[in-house]
């Protein structure tokens, strides 16, 4: 896949000459089959102006599955243009995760792209299971007076 959300960020021990070059602060993260969504607040290069955040959702053998990401990208419009490239509604989406590849039949897309710092910190609506929206919407209901 195309999307590549590491080299926008800073690299552990700085930018050129080890001094930081940092622009723009977004949540980076990636979450597939399972694993805990813990997205941290990272430091962008100077040039990436935009914060991004996907959610692919589709099926594994039958079995629904999602991909999200978070990052830093260079603008919006190269985030739309990559993903519209690389992830096409009906094909199916290679992802790699711990030495095993997995075939993602694409379903939906979801992209959020903002340019500001940290806006890319919440959750996409298609991104939650439904359960948790309803458990979130009753939690909303119970607070309201």
């Amino acid at each position: 896949m195309g999307l590549s959300l590491a080299d926008k960020s800073v690299p552990k021990g700085g930018g050129a000459g080890g001094a930081l070059a940092l622009g723009l602060t977004c949540k980076d993260c990636l979450y597939f089959l399972g694993e805990p969504v813990d997205c941290k607040a990272k430091g962008c290069l100077m040039e990436a102006h935009s914060c991004i955040s996907f959610a692919i959702s589709g099926t594994i053998n039958g079995k629904n599955a999602t991909y999200m990401g978070k990052g830093c990208e260079l603008t919006c419009a190269k985030f739309l243009q990559e993903i519209r490239k690389d992830v096409v509604v009906g094909s199916v989406l290679t992802i790699e995760k711990d030495d095993h590849a997995f075939g993602l039949k694409v379903h939906h897309v979801d992209t959020h792209c903002c340019n500001k710092s940290l806006c890319n910190g919440m959750p996409h609506s298609r991104a939650l299971p439904r359960g948790l929206w309803l458990s979130l919407g009753s939690a909303l209901l119970w607070a309201l007076p």
